[in-house]
């Protein structure tokens, strides 16, 4: 009786080495190593979009070695996250900068002024980044946490709109006033996403002229 015997041989998969701890930098060069990491992510998102770029790439360009690179994010989906944060950070900052009021009360007359001057911040804003924003925008509608951060950042948007519309509803027409700031921003961001990420070919005075008379005339019931 002829028995064949087969041995098999197990082959372990080798594990990947854990990842260094994510640590917050304290030391001065630390703290400019991540900037760098984050610089040049950053531009490199910009420029080629963020699926097109690796860990490893951003790693090289800034001239950091990989595994240092994982000692200050998890992987490139957090320093994306880190970046897109910052990023939104400075835009609200040129759209609404500090010590500008937004609970004043104001004559009629003067809330076209306060409209123009609304909507030349935002496009000023989207022209800070407008790669970077148009290819994180499209992510937002399949990725949860950059639709997150996003939604957290219009959120704060349209309550500066509120908070202006409630100090002045005695003088405005709206009466709902939650949906007349979504209705506001909705108006002014699409027609910047027009004009700084689609190229509509159209002068940016012409757009923002035309969209301050339509706001104000909306807010004054006319």
């Amino acid at each position: 009786m002829r028995q064949n015997v087969q041995k098999t041989h197990m082959v372990k998969k080798r594990k990947k080495p854990a990842p260094s701890k994510v640590r917050t930098p304290r030391q001065k060069r630390s703290i400019e190593r991540k900037r760098l990491l984050m610089d040049t992510a950053f531009r490199l998102f910009s420029r080629h979009g963020v699926h097109a770029v690796t860990s490893n790439r951003i790693a090289a360009e800034a001239g950091i070695p990989i595994g240092s690179f994982y000692s200050y994010f998890r992987d490139k989906k957090a320093l994306l996250l880190e970046v897109l944060g910052e990023y939104l950070e400075r835009f609200m900052l040129t759209m609404m900068p500090p010590g500008e009021r937004f609970d004043a009360t104001v004559p009629l007359a003067d809330v076209p002024a306060i409209v123009r001057r609304y909507l030349e911040r935002m496009f000023t804003a989207f022209d800070l980044a407008p790669d970077f924003h148009r290819e994180t925008m499209l992510l937002k509608y399949t990725d949860a946490d950059i639709r997150r951060i996003y939604d957290e950042y219009e959120k704060r948007e349209i309550g500066f709109i509120v908070v202006f519309l409630k100090r002045n509803a005695h003088r405005l027409k709206p009466r709902d006033i939650h949906a007349a700031a979504k209705v506001i921003h909705a108006a002014a961001e699409n027609a910047g996403h027009s004009l700084c990420f689609l190229a509509y070919p159209m002068a940016r005075e012409r757009i923002i002229r035309e969209l301050t008379a339509l706001i104000s005339g909306y807010l004054a019931g006319k």
